[in-house]
């Protein structure tokens, strides 16, 4: 069991990794400061001892308090994180887990089903507020310890919550979907959250901790491409399948949206995960979002240095075709940068994916943006032979 007055910290830690890495201090226990909280709703109140969570707003979930040291983002898969808390007035008490913009979930933990017990409710569509499904409850008395695991394993989320007082516990876990950007259940951000569902709960002791495989042989760090849209399943992917090609370990960290500016705040996240060689193919959001090639270029520079600074080598890969917009003119200006900082070896996913200037081959891609399950077994033999 945790020791409840030893410094909350953050820490990334894995099979491969002798010594954990720390991401950030979520509070101290030691009357003096509590850091890396983000206040968004005025409803937290600090003393250095304890966080206080009071409810507002009626029935809505409006008084939250989010983890927000270094990241986690959606981008990072097949991962486990732990954190370890103890709290008085439990009721009313909750825990988001994958909380994002106007309090969407993946999954929420509640501790409010009866009085002093905790049981699941879980969304998988990401919509507002909504919830459904109560899991079993497990019993809770004041100065229990509870921990709560989640876990992401190649596209299936779970997440387990036990008492180490009594070794009660419940679960549950879902499959969240990579098919096409219509019908993607994506997990949103995985960082826990409290919520005050009713009342006033303070929380004394929080321990947060993640592990993820570390010193892998590679990182594929991208947008929506990379992260499997139209590849039909998980292991289809081209960052997957280049592994067995190349016998290879790798971790993705891709996600929908992302853009050359995207990963700045997860750097120190990405370099505690210590991947041999960070994979980058970003830009198609540059290019759908009108982002200057100049400030796109100054961003993966951005990147590049400072991956290379902590020993990471940096990989560009040549972005596919993005219709009606000039992915040619940009990868031009990768390939500068390949050619200019020297110790990047550049592939090309754009060559054999284009039927014509700036034209995504329609036997390749059913969007003219994202690749199909063929054209992720031929983008694989390009990232292969850098790897």
């Amino acid at each position: 069991m945790p020791n409840p007055n030893m410094n909350r910290r953050v820490v990334l830690s894995g099979s491969q990794t002798a010594t954990p890495s720390p991401l950030g201090v979520i509070f101290t226990n030691d009357g003096t400061s509590i850091s890396g909280f983000t206040n968004t709703s005025g409803n937290f109140s600090t003393d250095g001892t304890k966080i206080t969570a009071t409810k507002s707003g009626g029935t809505t979930f409006s008084s939250r308090l989010e983890y927000n040291v270094g990241g986690y983002s959606s981008n990072l898969e097949n991962w486990t994180q732990t954190v370890y808390y103890d709290a008085y007035n439990k009721s009313g008490l909750g825990i988001g887990v994958g909380a994002g913009p106007s309090n969407a979930f993946c999954a929420l933990l509640f501790l409010t089903a009866v009085p002093g017990q905790i049981g699941f409710f879980r969304t998988d569509t990401g919509a507002d507020l909504g919830y459904s499904g109560a899991g079993t409850a497990i019993t809770i008395n004041n100065n229990d310890i509870i921990k709560l695991v989640l876990t992401d394993t190649n596209g299936t989320f779970s997440m387990t919550a036990t008492n180490m007082n009594n070794s009660q516990s419940v679960s549950f876990s879902y499959t969240y979907g990579l098919t096409n950007p219509v019908t993607l259940t994506q997990p949103i951000n995985f960082k826990p959250t409290l919520f005050a569902l009713g009342g006033t709960q303070y929380v004394t002791s929080w321990i947060y901790e993640s592990s993820a495989l570390c010193g892998l042989d590679y990182m594929l760090i991208g947008d929506s491409i990379s992260a499997g849209f139209f590849a039909g399943t998980a292991a289809n992917r081209y960052g997957v399948l280049a592994s067995a090609l190349a016998n290879k370990s790798y971790i993705i960290y891709s996600g929908p949206g992302n853009s050359s500016g995207s990963y700045n705040s997860y750097l120190t996240e990405i370099i505690a995960l210590r991947p041999k060689k960070a994979i980058i193919v970003l830009g198609a959001n540059d290019l759908l979002n009108s982002v200057a090639l100049a400030t796109s270029m100054a961003n993966l520079t951005t990147l590049k240095n400072t991956l290379e600074a902590a020993g990471i080598q940096v990989i560009f890969g040549k972005i596919p075709p993005v219709n009606g917009k000039t992915a040619n003119n940009y990868n031009v200006g990768v390939g500068g940068l390949v050619s200019t900082f020297g110790s990047q070896v550049g592939f090309d996913l754009y060559t054999f994916s284009a039927s014509a200037l700036d034209t995504f081959n329609p036997i390749y891609s059913p969007d003219g943006l994202h690749g199909n399950s063929t054209w992720q077994s031929l983008a694989a033999t390009e990232l292969a032979t850098v790897l």
